[in-house]
């Protein structure tokens, strides 16, 4: 990331103490996010592009997209989910203060790791902890809570433009259909992402208990059936990666949102971006 200004430039120096505590500011509204390789919104405009001219060719392109933290934003869910606990009347008056940093948690202070969240915010009372986590582990895969997901900034934007090319739009996600099929279904009609089923794909997991990446690659066949495969979109970096390798001609687009802990990174072919926001040229 370049800043704005240098931080040993003869002409302005930052004192060593306000630099650190401006990092940890930084660290705690945005995250430990890497910047491993500038964002590429112009890749979003590229695959427009391609499709039109895959269409103009009588040719059926199709794009896939992940949902959680993809086109959908998890960080919200959590910090709603955190906050209904917090609301409790048994958690408030057994953790007042505690309950009331959970009860206004704004989603981006929300880390992958429950445990991460509570400690950014000041909370190390094991028990709430606990407690929490059980809470969240509840109703954090339920049509309840994914149905009021918020998108991923201009995603709705984006994908009805490339449905009016003509593509086929294939939501490829690692939920389940039992827990959370009828609210993703809702959500995607509340965010006005493409739904007609002429055009559009949900693939869901039967069942929870296969591997998110698994069920994925298992589908590959089923997608590539549905025409020419030219897009990509994951904020998983195991997950792109795989997509990237099964579709070589394909753009594979990495979402730097928020992912796992796993020490997966892009690939080198892979393209970032931070949202579905178009370049203004």
């Amino acid at each position: 990331m370049q800043s704005g200004y240098k931080i040993m430039s003869q002409k302005f120096v930052i004192p060593q103490r306000l630099f650190f505590a401006l990092a940890i500011t930084f660290i705690a509204v945005f995250g430990s996010r890497t910047f491993a390789k500038p964002y590429s919104p112009e890749s979003l405009a590229k695959l427009i592009a391609t499709a039109k001219i895959e269409a103009a060719k009588g040719k059926s392109p199709v794009v896939m997209f992940d949902l959680d933290d993809t086109l959908t934003n998890t960080r919200d869910r959590t910090a709603r989910i955190l906050h209904d606990f917090a609301n409790r009347p048994t958690i408030q008056s057994a953790f007042a203060d505690d309950a009331k940093k959970l009860a206004t948690l704004p989603f981006l202070q929300v880390r992958f790791l429950l445990a991460d969240t509570m400690k950014l915010i000041g909370i190390d009372n094991g028990d709430l902890v606990q407690k929490a986590n059980a809470f969240w582990l509840a109703n954090f895969f339920t049509n309840t809570y994914c149905a009021k997901d918020i998108e991923t900034t201009g995603a709705s934007v984006y994908l009805n433009l490339l449905a009016q090319t003509g593509t086929k739009i294939v939501y490829l996600t690692g939920r389940d259909t039992p827990r959370m099929g009828e609210g993703t279904k809702e959500n995607l009609v509340s965010n006005h992402f493409p739904t007609n089923p002429e055009q559009v794909v949900l693939m869901m997991k039967p069942d929870l208990s296969q591997d998110d990446l698994k069920f994925k690659e298992s589908q590959y066949a089923n997608v590539a059936a549905m025409g020419e495969v030219i897009g990509a979109f994951e904020n998983e970096p195991a997950n792109i990666n795989s997509m990237a390798n099964a579709f070589p001609t394909a753009a594979a687009i990495f979402l730097d949102t928020i992912h796992s802990p796993k020490p997966d990174v892009p690939e080198a072919r892979v393209d970032w971006v931070e949202n579905f926001v178009l370049p203004s040229y």
